[in-house]
């Protein structure tokens, strides 16, 4: 599995008309320094994990985004302190949720 290639530092994969999104196992290659994703069919984005970590002098993502996780907006609950109140409203517990960030 990809994913168990903990030594992997340079993944070149450009030019093989490639398709589908990447998988996520891409984000277990902690010594990647360089991947090269140019002119492929992939879509989706690359795991926000290989932000910083590679070398983009020597990557080229293929126009895709990071993946990055994202606080989802508060959702506000009434407060009951009497009717016709207009009291601020308490945040509720905020999720996460995928979101694609552009990548340098």
């Amino acid at each position: 599995e990809l994913g168990n290639l903990a030594n992997l530092r340079y993944l070149w994969l450009g030019n093989n008309q490639l398709s589908g999104e990447l998988p996520s196992e891409f984000g277990n290659l902690s010594n990647l320094e360089s991947l090269y994703l140019h002119n492929n069919q992939f879509i989706g984005c690359v795991p926000g994990s290989l932000q910083g970590q590679l070398d983009m002098t020597y990557s080229d993502l293929g126009g895709l985004p990071y993946c990055t996780v994202r606080t989802s907006p508060r959702r506000r609950r009434p407060r009951r302190d009497g009717p016709g109140s207009a009291q601020a409203a308490q945040p509720a517990p905020a999720g996460a949720e995928p979101h694609c960030e552009e990548g340098p």
